[in-house]
């Protein structure tokens, strides 16, 4: 048996094998259009308080609702130092990893380097809301995960995610 090599050189082609080369190299397009729809996704899960997996977070608890209320004059009766109908709205209007500030959920960036996009929070507490864990002083107090971030600990998408990214990245190799 022979063996031959055949060098192509049609000019529609090599175009085409150029501009998939190109756009091989320099995925920043790519990923910085993942990145918005990773944050859609993570945005989406903080208005629904629902996992990017489509599993409802844990609600917040009791302690965590009096402490809400209590930075808010006109929660409680003085009187009868019951809720009042005022911190009754409060509570139901109460989301978990929604404080006053927003600052979780508004501060989740998209940072494309080079060939690589990272997703994050500069709140040092976004982790331990992300996945869950013992905080507070002497880590007495046990967090459930409410996760936000559309990825496990180990790295994986959820569907929604994983569909997005494969979207982009068909049309991009396209």
């Amino acid at each position: 048996m022979n063996a031959f090599d055949v060098t192509i050189r049609d000019a529609a082609a090599q175009a085409v094998l150029d501009q998939l080369a190109q756009r091989a190299t320099n995925l920043r397009p790519a990923l910085l259009e993942i990145g918005e729809d990773i944050l859609a996704i993570t945005k989406g899960a903080f208005a629904t308080s629902t996992s990017p997996w489509g599993e409802r977070w844990a609600p917040n608890t009791e302690a965590t609702i009096l402490a809400h209320l209590a930075k808010f004059s006109g929660s409680y009766s003085k009187r009868t130092g019951r809720i009042t109908a005022t911190g009754s709205r409060r509570t139901i209007n109460k989301k978990p990893l929604i404080g006053e500030t927003r600052s979780l959920v508004g501060d989740i960036y998209s940072r494309v380097d080079g060939n690589t996009l990272t997703i994050g929070s500069p709140m040092v507490y976004a982790a331990i809301h992300q996945f869950g864990g013992r905080a507070g002083r002497g880590k007495k107090v046990e967090i459930p995960a409410r996760p936000f971030l559309p990825a496990n600990d180990a790295g994986g998408l959820a569907r929604v995610a994983q569909a997005a990214v494969m979207d982009v990245l068909e049309r991009y190799l396209k």
